[in-house]
């Protein structure tokens, strides 16, 4: 005799809404996530005028998401670490926001609330 599984298609569609939702969960994530790497690496940024902190910003495309800093001089102010920075901030603003936070960037795009 064989045996029918009743109710099989509300079970595929319950796991479909699930995955929906870490899907969504993991792009709401990665917003928050690309945010909260602008936010720390702008404090973490030299200072002068103010312009370079000022001007992180975030763009996403589907799935990739990147965070750059806009003004002509961000490349080598992150990069050239032998600069002295007196009024504060640090080379490798945005990669040391990576490197140091990145269990916390990762559990944030998995949607997990951090505090």
């Amino acid at each position: 005799m064989a045996g029918y599984l009743s109710g099989l298609e509300e079970i595929i569609q319950n796991i479909q809404d699930e995955v929906d939702k870490l899907e969504e969960k993991s792009v709401e994530g990665l917003h928050k996530a690309l945010a909260y790497v602008k936010d720390e690496a702008s404090k973490r940024a030299p200072v002068d005028t103010g312009d370079l902190r000022g001007s992180g910003d975030v763009q996403i495309e589907g799935e990739v998401g990147t965070v750059s800093f806009n003004t002509p001089y961000a490349a080598a102010q992150h990069e050239h670490v032998e600069y002295n920075h007196p009024l504060g901030g640090q080379a490798k603003y945005l990669e040391s926001v990576l490197v140091e936070d990145k269990d916390k960037i990762l559990h944030m795009i998995a949607g997990e609330d951090i505090e």
